[in-house]
C-alpha cells in the first residue's frame, strides 16, 4: 500500500442560485454508498407527507430527498468504474440564503493523497475516490470519501420563497423549481475530483504539489500551465476571465459540440473577476453552451458530456456513458412544429379546447437531424394567438401528464419558455401536447438539440 495522503477537511465548492428561478451504483461501475448524517425528524429524516412525483415514490419529504440523493449517486456510479466503494456522507441544513438567491448546496473530498501505489504521476494529490480507485484499495478507510450538504430552507420564508426543491428523477423540473436531482449530481461531481486544490489567497500548490484537477488548467494569454506558473501567476489566472482553459485530452476532443465558450479549440474555465469564492476555477465557464452540469449556477436540464470527459481526464479513466441517455448533442435550432402552418409533418390543425395530441419528433428527422436513438430534446415552446388563458403541458408519448405545464398564457398575447422534452421511452420518439384551456390556441416548438 502506498502513502496515505494529508488527511484534512478540504475547502467546500459551492453551487449558488443566482437571482430568481423564474423565466431546472450499478454492478459494472462503482457501487456508491450513502451515508444519512441527519438527526431525527430533519433533512432525510423530515416524516412532513408528501405525494409521490416525477417517479419518486417517496410519501414524505425526508423519503424523498434519500430517494433523490440515491438515484443521483447511483448515476455517477453507473458511469464511474471503481473496484472500491465510494462513501458520501450528506445531510440537510440552513445555509446562505435570501430571497433572491442562494447556496444550494456545498461539497468536497475529505482527504486527497499522493505518491500512493497506482498514482499516475508522481507528486500529485488526487482526491480520496479518486485515489482509491486508482490504489485498488481504500487508502482512508475511517472517513467517508466526500461530505455534502444541501440548503433545508430552499422554498421558505426569505429563501428563495418563490422556488423550492423538486424532488422528481425525471428531470422535469417546473420553471420555478430547482431539480434537487442535478444539485446532487453537480455536488458529488466535486467530491468526485472536478476542484483544484491550489490555495486562492495565495496561488500556492497544496502542499507544494501539484493536483490532479490543476495539471489539466492553462492560462491561455500567459501560454503556461498552471503546474509551470509561479504562485503569483497562478493567483492572477483565477481572475483572467475567458483565458482560463481545460486541456484534457478527452474534454477538448468534444470541444466542436460547444457553440460558445470555447477559444483555442480549449472549452472555458470559470475565472470571474473579482474572484468568486467557491466558485471559480472549479467550474466550467458559464460562457459554456450548451450549458454543462458543473456550472458555478444552476441549470435546468444541464448536460454531462464535458463534465464527464474531464473525470477521464483527471485519471477516472474512460467512464460508461453508454449507460445513461444523457450525453447532449447540439443542433442548429430547427423548428419541429408549426400549427398555424397547414396540416402535415410540421403543421397544425390548431389545438383545440382541453385537446391532447400526440406528434412523431422522427418525423421531422430529415430537416432537424433528431435520431431515433434520442430520449430528450431541449425546446423552445412558443404559444401564439390564444382564445382564452389556460396552460399548455408537453410531455413524453407513452407516459401520462405529471402535472407539469410548460407555459401559462393569456387571451391573445405570444408566451415562450425553453425547457426539456422527453420523448416516449418505448423508441417511437413521440411526445404529446395538451392545451389545458376553453379556447384554441397555436403551439411553436423548436428543437436545439438532444440528449442520448
Amino acid at each position: 500500500m502506498g502513502t496515505r495522503g494529508h488527511s484534512r477537511v478540504l475547502p467546500v465548492f459551492v453551487l449558488a442560485a443566482v437571482a430568481v428561478l423564474v423565466s431546472s451504483g450499478s454492478a459494472s461501475g462503482a457501487v456508491v454508498t450513502v451515508i444519512n448524517n441527519d438527526g431525527v425528524g430533519e433533512g432525510f429524516n423530515d416524516p412532513t407527507a408528501a405525494a409521490p412525483i416525477g417517479g419518486n415514490s417517496g410519501t414524505s419529504i425526508g423519503a424523498q430527498r434519500l430517494i433523490v440523493f440515491q438515484a443521483a449517486a447511483s448515476a455517477w456510479g453507473t458511469r464511474l468504474t471503481s473496484s472500491v466503494a465510494i462513501v458520501v456522507a450528506a445531510q440537510f441544513n440552513p445555509l446562505t440564503c435570501s430571497a433572491y438567491s442562494a447556496v444550494l448546496g456545498s461539497a468536497g473530498p475529505t482527504t486527497v493523497h499522493t505518491n500512493f501505489t497506482g498514482a499516475p504521476f508522481a507528486s500529485t494529490f488526487y482526491v480520496q475516490a479518486l485515489a482509491n480507485k486508482l490504489a485498488g484499495s481504500d487508502l482512508s478507510g475511517a472517513n467517508p470519501d466526500i461530505t455534502a450538504q444541501f440548503n433545508s430552507q430552499i422554498g421558505t420564508t426569505g429563501c428563495l420563497q418563490n422556488s423550492g426543491w423538486y424532488y422528481g428523477l425525471d428531470h422535469q423540473a417546473p420553471s420555478n423549481r430547482v431539480d434537487l436531482f442535478a444539485v446532487v449530481e453537480h455536488e458529488i461531481g466535486h467530491g468526485l475530483g472536478f476542484l483544484s486544490l491550489v490555495d486562492t489567497l495565495t496561488g500556492a500548490k497544496f502542499n507544494g504539489s501539484d493536483d490532479a484537477y490543476m495539471r489539466n488548467l492553462e492560462d491561455h494569454s500567459l501560454v503556461k500551465s498552471w503546474p509551470n506558473m509561479t504562485d503569483e501567476e497562478r493567483l492572477s489566472s483565477m481572475t483572467d476571465t475567458g483565458d482560463l482553459h481545460w486541456i484534457g485530452a478527452a474534454a477538448t476532443a468534444h470541444a466542436g459540440q460547444f457553440s460558445s465558450g470555447v477559444a483555442s479549440g480549449h472549452l472555458q474555465m470559470y475565472a470571474p473577476s473579482p474572484f468568486a469564492p467557491g466558485s471559480s476555477v472549479s467550474h466550467w465557464d458559464t460562457a459554456l453552451f450548451p450549458n454543462e452540469l458543473m456550472e458555478p449556477s444552476y441549470v435546468a436540464g444541464a448536460s454531462i458530456l464535458a463534465t464527464d470527459e474531464l473525470m477521464s481526464d483527471i485519471g477516472w479513466g474512460t467512464l460508461n456513458m453508454g449507460t445513461v441517455g444523457t450525453r447532449f448533442y447540439p443542433l442548429s435550432p430547427c423548428r419541429v412544429l408549426d400549427t398555424r402552418l397547414p396540416n402535415g409533418p410540421l403543421g397544425g390543425p390548431v389545438l383545440s379546447a382541453n385537446q391532447t395530441r400526440t406528434f412523431d419528433a422522427t418525423t421531422t428527422t430529415p430537416t432537424c437531424g433528431i435520431p431515433a436513438t434520442a430520449k430528450t430534446l431541449t425546446v423552445n415552446y412558443t404559444v401564439a394567438n390564444a382564445q382564452l388563458a389556460g396552460e399548455l403541458r408537453a410531455f413524453a408519448g407513452n407516459t401520462p401528464w405529471t402535472g407539469t405545464s410548460v407555459i401559462n398564457f393569456k387571451v391573445g398575447a405570444a408566451r415562450a419558455n425553453n425547457g426539456h422534452l422527453m420523448l416516449a421511452t418505448d423508441g417511437t420518439g413521440t411526445f404529446q401536447v395538451t392545451n389545458a384551456s376553453a379556447g384554441t390556441v397555436h403551439f411553436i416548438l423548436d428543437v436545439s438539440g438532444y440528449y442520448e
